[in-house]
Parts: C-alpha cells; sequence; structure tokens
C-alpha cells in the first residue's frame, strides 16, 4: 500500500480483511475515512481509521491517518502520540514519493511542534522555544534519512532561524526583568528606611507633646524652633514619599513588558503594585495632616498621623514584596538549557477536540503539513507569521505602556511641586 505523508490514500494493494465474509476491510475503512477527510468531516474520518486500525492493529496506515484526523479537529497531544508508534515501528509502508512512513511520521511531528511553538509564543516563549528544538530535531532526523527533501531542509532552515529570533527574546525579556528586579529591590530597601525615618517623626512628635504638657527649661521660643524642625523634617519625609509613589509609576510600566507572565500573574501583580500606590497615596494624606498639625503647634495630633503614615507606607513594603513575588513565580531558564528536553504533554494549548489547528496559530495555508500540496515559496510564511508576532507584542507593550502613563496622569495629584 501507498500512502502519503500526511493523508493516506489506498492505492490498489488492499490490506487483508480481519473480519467476517461480507465486513469492510482495512483499506475499504481507509478510503471511506479518506473520502470523509477530504470532504472535512474529520470527526467522522476518525472512526474510519479507528475502526481499520481494530481490524488490524499491526497496520501502521490507519494509525497514520489517525494522526491526520487527530491534528485536524485540534488534539495535538494524541495526534503526536499516534505518530510516535508509526516513527518508532518498523518500517512496512512509505509515502507517495518513497519517503519510509517512519521518516514521514518524524517530519510531521516537527511540523506539529512548529504549530505548538507558535501557540505557545505569546503566553511562554520559553516552552516555545523547546517546541521549536524539538521541531529542529525532528527536520534534522528526516534529513539524516533523506538527505534530498527539500520540505525538510526548508523547514530546517525555518526552526533554526525560529530558535534564535525567540532566543533574543528571551534574552530581552530576561534583561528586562532584571531591570525589573532591580528597581524592586531598591524601592523595597527605600520604602524600609521611609517608614523607619516616619516613625521617628512620629517619635520626635511625641516628646514635643511630653514638653508642651510639662514643666520645662525650654522657653516657649525654643519649643517653637524644635517644632517647626519637626515640620520641615516632615515636610521633606512628604516629598521624598511622592517620589516613592512615581517610582512606582514606572515599575509598573515595566511590568507590562513581563511577557513571561501568566495573564494571571500579571493581573495579581499590578494589582499589587496599585495597592501600594493606593497605600502612599493615604499616607501622603496623613502626612499633610501632620505638617497642618506641626504648624498649628499639635504635636499630638500630629504624632498620630505620622503613625497612621507610617503604616501606609508599611503596607506599601508588604504590597510591593507581594508583586515581587508573582514576578519570580514563574523562572525564565537560560539560553541552552533544555536542548534535549522535549516540552510536556500538559503545556500543548490549542489540544481541545473540534479546535482545528489552522485557528489556533497554525502556520499560514502555503505551508502545509507533508503530503499535502505546497507553494514554491511554502516556508517563507511561518517565518513572517512568528515575525509578526513578535512585531504585534511590541505594539501591545507600547499601548500598555502609554496606558499605564495614562493612569499615572489620572492618579490623585499631590499638593506640592518642588
Amino acid at each position: 500500500m501507498k500512502v502519503v505523508r500526511w493523508c493516506i490514500q489506498t492505492a490498489l494493494l488492499i490490506l487483508p480483511c480481519a473480519g467476517a465474509l461480507g465486513a469492510p476491510t482495512v483499506g475499504e475503512l481507509i478510503r471511506e475515512g479518506n473520502g470523509l477527510y477530504e470532504s472535512g468531516d474529520f470527526a467522522a474520518a476518525l472512526e474510519k481509521y479507528t475502526e481499520a486500525a481494530k481490524l488490524d492493529p499491526g497496520a501502521l496506515e490507519p494509525l497514520f491517518n489517525q494522526a491526520c484526523a487527530l491534528y485536524r479537529l485540534g488534539r495535538l497531544a494524541e495526534a503526536s502520540d499516534a505518530l510516535r508508534r508509526v516513527e518508532s515501528a518498523p518500517d512496512r509502508g512509505s509515502a507517495n514519493d518513497g519517503m519510509p512512513l517512519s521518516t514521514a511520521a518524524r517530519y510531521n511531528l516537527g511540523r506539529i511542534a512548529m504549530d505548538l511553538a507558535r501557540q505557545r509564543l505569546e503566553s511562554d516563549p520559553s516552552a516555545a522555544l523547546a517546541h521549536l528544538r524539538e521541531a529542529e530535531r525532528s527536520f534534522r532526523r528526516v534529513l539524516d534519512e533523506v538527505p534530498g527533501d527539500e520540505d525538510a531542509a526548508r523547514n530546517l532552515e525555518l526552526a533554526r532561524r525560529s530558535i534564535r529570533t525567540v532566543e533574543e527574546l528571551i534574552e530581552q525579556m530576561q534583561s528586562l526583568r532584571e531591570q525589573f528586579s532591580q528597581q524592586q529591590e531598591q524601592a523595597a530597601e527605600q520604602f524600609a528606611r521611609l517608614a523607619e525615618r516616619q516613625r521617628r517623626a512620629a517619635e520626635r512628635s511625641r516628646e514635643l507633646e511630653q514638653q508642651q504638657n510639662s514643666p520645662s527649661d525650654q522657653s516657649p521660643e525654643q519649643l517653637q524652633e524644635q517644632m517647626q524642625e519637626a515640620e520641615q523634617e516632615q515636610e521633606s519625609i512628604s516629598r521624598q514619599t511622592q517620589d516613592f509613589a512615581r517610582a512606582l509609576d514606572q515599575i509598573q510600566q515595566m511590568l507590562d513588558q513581563q511577557q513571561q507572565l501568566s495573564p494571571e500573574q500579571r493581573e495579581a501583580a499590578e494589582q499589587a503594585i496599585d495597592d501600594a500606590i493606593a497605600s502612599l497615596e493615604e499616607a501622603m494624606d496623613d502626612q499633610a495632616a501632620a505638617e497642618q498639625a506641626l504648624q498649628e503647634n499639635r504635636p499630638a495630633d500630629a504624632r498620630e498621623a505620622q503613625q497612621q503614615a507610617a503604616d501606609r507606607i508599611q503596607e506599601a513594603l508588604e504590597q510591593l514584596a507581594a508583586a515581587a513575588q508573582q514576578q519570580f513565580q514563574q523562572q525564565t531558564p537560560q539560553q541552552g538549557q533544555g536542548e534535549e528536553q522535549s516540552p510536556p504533554e500538559e503545556q500543548q494549548a490549542g489540544e481541545q477536540e473540534g479546535q482545528d489547528p489552522q485557528e489556533t496559530g497554525d502556520l499560514p495555508d502555503d505551508q502545509e503539513l507533508e503530503g499535502e500540496s505546497a507553494s514554491d515559496d511554502a516556508l517563507e510564511g511561518p517565518a513572517q507569521d512568528i515575525a509578526q508576532q513578535i512585531l504585534d507584542r511590541e505594539q501591545r507593550n507600547r499601548e500598555a505602556r502609554r496606558a499605564a502613563a495614562g493612569r499615572s496622569g489620572a492618579r490623585k495629584s499631590v499638593e506640592k511641586d518642588w
């Protein structure tokens, strides 16, 4: 029996019958399945191929055709499993161009890996890179076995170019991540010092309250001078708090570029930073009240407001730590690691039944899976597709940063300008 690499068709040779007289043969079931497949009824085609495989469990052709239908149904993990069984079995068939069936299965495994890479590029570039490396290994092995296969050679070059592109992307993301981490660490240290400084200011107001309420050797003029010094210190603390609120806006904008975060992680981190900024805004309200109280020689009220401000700054510090925790929950692997590791099956996206890969980031129509017709420029589409995904993501990043800047401008304005 002759088969094509992706869409198997029966020829004049018919596989032996496996059933009662008059029951359909394996070849007849495959022909029926192929007709359904060509009409687009992939679920019904899969049933025919599965029935054929039950009649002759050792036949590779029905198994190969099952992979075709599973792929078109979006069940990529199951398609990969079927192809791996064909790949590992002794060759007993060939594709329509004479390629061994196991080699054709290996080729199609590379194509599925390319599809999975495209699906994962947006959400997890590291997983996409692992899929691309898997594709590279598959196409390289195909060329080792069939050196003249032009499609495999082009796909191998595409996989290698895509690997370089994604490696550069991950390197850029890692650099941004390190900058983001450094900013977070510096902000945490500064927040801790600011909270301590605010507590010392509250303690100083408590001392002034005691001096005001008890006999002292100090003259009223001296007490007033100390009150003014306390007010100046509080103004300095308030300005520093306002600076920190602006710094958090910058961290928020850098967070928009952290593409390795899942949507849930990103949302949680953004919420934590928003909460930290809100806590600082509440602290600035308390600080303004403390300044007013010191101007009016009310150190007791100033102390209470200052202590509340210190508590708000501490809350902001804890919320910033929560944002950092979300950031570091997902690590970006170093380049070169995982070279020989296959992506875990549970991470493969777009594998729900009924979800055609063409609708979930599949390669363009001019780069069909092996065995189907392809145009002369078959491998240019995928490279452009991956590049376009990266450009689209960068455009979304810029829009997100502009939106973040808009959010920053919409926050409550501070009273002081310096």
